[in-house]
């Protein structure tokens, strides 16, 4: 059941993924690929179907857990090794990739660390944060941060690789050894992961810092009236779909062209939301920290002489739902409170190309 109230500073609090009704499926076949499973046993450890990684019996004397799926069609998927008395974890996460990058989802789960301060006490950063190569990266694609701590561990990590479609995300906890020999063994860990490799095909990582200037919302904004324009705004969500569905072409900005260079900025005024190159006319706002976010955008340019719109997305996962395109750019409570309460418009499974799911709401029918 989708959570009830939007809380802004929500993106802060979230350690788990929001768990959404899973929309209706076309027949039997789509129902089977729903309960798939993400991974099977394969020589002593896990295979990641979705990525085909071949994931290690163990990591050092670390062994795995049975693994744990969070959404349907194995697009968010994590398992666990740890050693027997729990004093070392490393807790390694394959999530199907939506909107943001992984400095913005490194920046946004750095900041729920903090949030458990019975296990992470006093954190004091021994590496990092900081950009670097992961294994099979020729540039520093990813982030990472290792800290020393006073809780009941004495140091805890997390790392954020951005992989071909999808994200890895890793948390490695050490209860005996301080940040720079945790963080010795976790480069251990992270070459034995087995992850394969994506050369230079990502854009290089950075620290998320603050826009310049602060978002301004049109405090006025309705939806469209026009129901051409609703419809026509579908084509975009599936464009989206298919952009995102390429492997190893992840592309922040949404646009139908090669990635673009360029950064997020965190809102100094509304700090739940980030900016693509400061813009004034999208944002991002993530709900989780486990890679759900509300994206709110313009429509490109047109030639024709129909107007611009802004799209409201809630690239949930698998699923991205968008909803009645608006006259102006909505507030985040807008945006949040339109989830809440509207029907979808259309949708698409990223895990199924070109799959597009258009509602009775957006025909004008009645559900």
């Amino acid at each position: 059941m989708r959570v009830k109230s939007w809380i802004l500073g929500l993106a802060l609090v979230c350690a788990l993924p929001f768990h959404t009704p899973t929309l209706a499926q076309n027949g039997p076949s789509d129902a089977a690929a729903a309960k798939a499973p993400a991974a099977k046993p394969s020589k002593g450890g896990w295979l990641h179907i979705r990525t085909n990684t071949q994931l290690p019996k163990q990591l050092g004397q670390l062994k795995p857990d049975g693994g744990r799926s969070y959404a349907d069609f194995g697009s968010d998927w994590s398992v666990q090794y740890s050693t027997p008395d729990q004093d070392e974890v490393i807790s390694v996460y394959f999530t199907l990739a939506g909107a943001g990058d992984a400095s913005l989802w490194f920046h946004m789960a750095n900041s729920a660390i903090a949030l458990r301060p019975q296990l992470f006490a006093n954190l004091r950063p021994a590496v990092g944060p900081e950009p670097f190569a992961a294994p099979g990266q020729t540039v520093p694609a990813s982030m990472r941060v290792v800290y020393d701590t006073d809780g009941s561990f004495k140091s805890t990590a997390l790392v954020v690789i951005p992989y071909g479609n999808h994200f890895v995300k890793v948390r490695y906890s050490n209860a005996n050894d301080t940040g720079p020999v945790a963080a010795a063994k976790l480069d251990g860990y992270l070459e034995d992961l087995g992850l394969l490799n994506s050369g230079d095909l990502h854009q290089p990582a950075y620290r998320i810092e603050k826009c310049s200037d602060a978002i301004v919302f049109d405090e006025g904004a309705k939806e469209f009236p026009d129901r051409n324009v609703i419809m026509g705004s579908t084509s975009l969500l599936l464009m989206d779909d298919m952009m995102k569905s390429l492997p190893f072409t992840p592309n922040p900005a949404f646009e139908l062209a090669a990635p673009q260079s360029g950064q997020y900025c965190q809102d100094p005024a509304v700090g739940e939301i980030y900016r693509w190159n400061g813009s004034k006319e999208s944002y991002i706002f993530p709900y989780s920290d486990a890679f759900r976010s509300v994206f709110v955008r313009k429509s490109p340019a047109k030639n024709n002489g129909e107007p611009s719109y802004f799209l409201i997305q809630d690239w949930d996962i698998p699923f991205t739902k968008q909803l009645a395109p608006q006259t102006g750019l909505p507030s985040l409570q807008r945006a949040t409170s339109l989830l809440e309460a509207e029907p979808f418009m259309a949708a698409t499974n990223r895990t199924q190309p070109n799959n597009l799911i258009i509602s009775n709401a957006a025909l004008g029918k009645k559900e």
